[in-house]
C-alpha cells in the first residue's frame, strides 16, 4: 500500500530450493496439494517488516513494482503479525500465517495509475495434460480497506512471470487472462471466503500467480467505508490455504463391487484422501450406524449383515459417486473330509473337498502322513488303515468331519500244498490254494482235479466259485476218491493279469 516501501523481491534461496524440489518430485508419486507452503507456514527466516512475502518459503512477488506482505505470528514487526496487525484483525484460517496484497486502488490511493500486487508460487510438479484440477484459495478483506473488489484470480503459466515488465503506462496491472477468477465482490472482513473453480490443464503449467488481472473499468468494486485516510483507499485482501488438486473420481473400494468379511471383522472403505475434498457416505440406517464416520474419506465399516454403501465425493464443481457392497459372510458350509477310500499300500490319495472361502481355515489330525495339515484337500499316504479328522473354522463357526483310508493288499501272495487227508478229523481235510488276502484283485477263479489217467474228477462251480473254494476229496458227483496221486489245474486273474497253476498232489486216507 501507499505507506510501504516498494522494492524488487529476490528470494533467490527459496526459488533455488523449489527447483531442487521440483526435480525430486518428478520421480515420486503425485502429491494431493500441488502448492508448496500452501498455508504460508514455512518461513526462512521469520519476517521482520513489511513487503516480505519472499520470507514465506516458495512465495514471491510477481512484479518489481508490487510489494505484497507476509503476516506471521513470529513477525517481530507488530504491523505484520497476526491476529492484530496494521491492516486489521484476523486469525489465519489455518496455522499461524497468511499473505496479503492490493487488488484495487482508487484515485484517492493512486491518482494517476492503477496499483496492483501479485504473489507467485512454483508448483510441486507440472500439471498433467487434459486433466482437471480443483483450484481453491481463501480471502478475507483487511479492516483498513475502504473498498472491496471482485476479480481476485489465479493465472497458471509455464514459466514464472516474476520479472513481468509493466508497459509504459500508468498501470501496475498484469495483462494476463485469469484461469480461475471470482466474479462477486468480497466484502467480508470477519470470515474467510473460499474461491474455487475447475481448471483443465494443457500439461505445461508449473507456476501460479494470484491477484487482480483486470484494469479498473473491468474490476467490480464496492465502497465499504468513508472519511478514511488516503492509504485506505484500496482493496487489500489476506490470502490463505491455496490449493491445486487433481480431480479424482470417487472410489468406494479397490474392488468397487464386493468386499467379503466375517461379521466379527471390519473393513476400510475408500481408496483416497484428497486435499480439500468432501466425502459423504450413504446407506441404510443400520449401515450408517456401522460406519466409524459418514463424512470422512476412509471410514471403517463393521455391518452385521450384507450392506451396500454409496460414496459422493465433491471437488470444486465436480461431483462423482461410487458404491461398494460389504458382504458379511454367514457360515453355511460344514466340514467335509470326503468319502472313505481303499488304496493300495504306497499309493497316494487326496482327501477333503474344495470348499475354501475367505476367512476359512482347516486343521487335520493324524497329519503325519498328509502333505499339509492346514489346507482344504491334502494328499494322504498312510502305511496302515488310518482315520483322519478335519476341523473347519469359518469365521466363528467350527465343525469337524472324518474320513477313513483303508490300506488294501493289492498284490496277494499264495501257498499251494501238495498233500491232504480228507478223513473227517477236521485237520487238513480239504485242499486248495491259500491266498494271503482274498479281495477284488483276485477274479475268475477256477480249479480242476484230474486222476492219473487224465479223467476230470472235480471242478469248481463257475457260479459259486471263489478264491476260497477247496476240494474235499470227492468227485463232482459227491463220490469219495481213492487215495493216490492227482493232478490239478488252477486259473485266475490277479490285478487283471491271467495266472495258471498246474501240478500234482497226494490224497491220503
Amino acid at each position: 500500500m501507499q505507506f510501504k516501501t516498494h522494492k524488487l523481491l529476490t528470494q533467490k534461496g527459496a526459488y533455488a530450493l523449489f527447483c531442487v524440489f521440483l526435480s525430486l518430485c518428478s520421480f515420486s508419486q503425485a502429491i494431493p496439494n500441488l502448492i508448496n507452503n500452501y498455508s504460508f507456514e514455512s518461513t526462512t527466516p521469520c519476517p521482520s517488516g513489511i513487503a516480505q512475502i519472499n520470507k514465506a518459503d516458495f512465495w514471491f512477488s510477481a512484479t518489481q513494482q508490487g510489494s505484497p506482505d507476509y503476516f506471521n505470528s513470529c513477525n517481530t514487526f507488530t504491523t505484520l503479525s497476526q491476529p492484530l496487525n496494521g491492516f486489521g484483525y484476523q486469525f489465519p484460517r489455518t496455522g499461524n500465517a497468511y499473505g496479503g496484497l492490493v487488488t484495487y486502488s482508487s484515485p484517492g490511493f493512486a491518482p494517476f495509475f492503477e496499483f496492483r500486487e501479485y504473489i507467485e508460487n512454483g508448483l510441486k510438479q507440472t500439471l498433467k495434460p487434459n486433466t482437471n484440477y480443483c483450484v481453491s484459495y481463501y480471502v478475507n478483506l483487511a479492516g483498513v480497506s475502504n473498498y472491496a473488489s471482485a476479480n481476485v484470480g489465479i493465472v497458471f503459466s509455464k514459466d514464472s512471470i516474476r520479472h513481468y515488465t509493466l508497459p509504459n503506462s500508468p498501470s501496475y496491472v498484469i495483462s494476463y487472462t485469469p484461469s480461475i477468477e471470482n466474479t462477486l465482490i468480497i466484502s467480508d472482513s470477519i470470515n474467510w471466503t473460499k474461491i474455487e473453480g475447475n481448471y483443465l490443464a494443457t500439461g505445461v503449467e508449473r507456476f501460479i500467480t494470484i491477484g487482480n488481472f483486470r484494469h479498473d473499468p473491468l474490476t467490480s468494486t464496492l465502497s465499504v467505508a468513508t472519511a478514511t485516510p488516503s492509504y485506505r483507499e484500496a482493496a487489500y485482501y489476506f490470502i490463505d490455504d491455496v490449493s491445486v488438486t487433481e480431480i479424482v473420481n470417487a472410489n468406494a473400494s479397490i474392488n468397487d463391487t464386493l468386499t467379503s468379511r466375517c461379521v466379527s471383522d471390519s473393513v476400510v472403505l475408500g481408496t483416497d484422501s484428497t486435499w480439500d475434498a468432501t466425502y459423504v457416505w450413504q446407506s441404510t440406517a443400520a449401515g450408517l450406524a456401522a460406519l466409524s464416520c459418514t463424512n470422512c474419506p476412509n471410514p471403517i465399516a463393521k455391518p452385521t449383515v450384507t450392506t451396500k454403501y454409496y460414496l459422493t465425493k465433491q471437488q470444486c464443481s465436480a461431483t462423482t459417486m461410487d458404491s461398494v457392497t460389504v458382504v458379511v459372510l454367514t457360515p453355511t458350509t460344514t466340514a467335509n473330509a470326503g468319502n472313505d477310500k481303499t488304496i493300495c499300500l504306497g499309493d497316494v490319495v487326496q482327501i477333503g473337498v474344495q470348499d475354501s472361502l475367505a476367512f476359512t481355515s482347516y486343521s487335520w489330525q493324524s497329519s503325519a502322513s498328509l502333505s499339509c495339515a492346514n489346507c482344504a484337500m491334502p494328499f494322504a499316504n498312510p502305511n496302515v488303515t488310518t482315520t483322519y479328522t478335519v476341523q473347519r473354522t469359518e469365521c466363528t463357526n467350527v465343525t469337524t468331519d472324518t474320513v477313513k483310508i483303508i490300506i488294501d493288499d493289492c498284490d496277494p501272495t499264495f501257498v499251494l500244498p501238495n498233500v491232504f487227508s480228507p478223513n473227517g478229523d477236521e485237520i487238513n481235510d480239504t485242499w486248495g490254494i491259500n491266498f494271503s488276502t482274498v479281495n477284488s484283485h483276485i477274479k475268475n477263479f477256477k480249479m480242476s482235479i484230474y486222476d492219473r489217467w487224465g479223467l476230470l474228477v472235480y471242478s469248481t462251480n463257475p457260479d459259486v466259485s471263489t478264491p476260497k473254494s477247496k476240494w474235499d476229496g470227492r468227485t463232482t458227483a459227491g463220490i469219495e476218491c481213492n487215495a493216490g496221486v492227482y493232478f490239478y489245474v488252477i486259473t485266475f486273474s490277479k490285478n487283471d493279469e491271467e495266472q495258471k497253476l498246474n501240478g500234482h498232489l497226494s490224497l491220503f486216507k
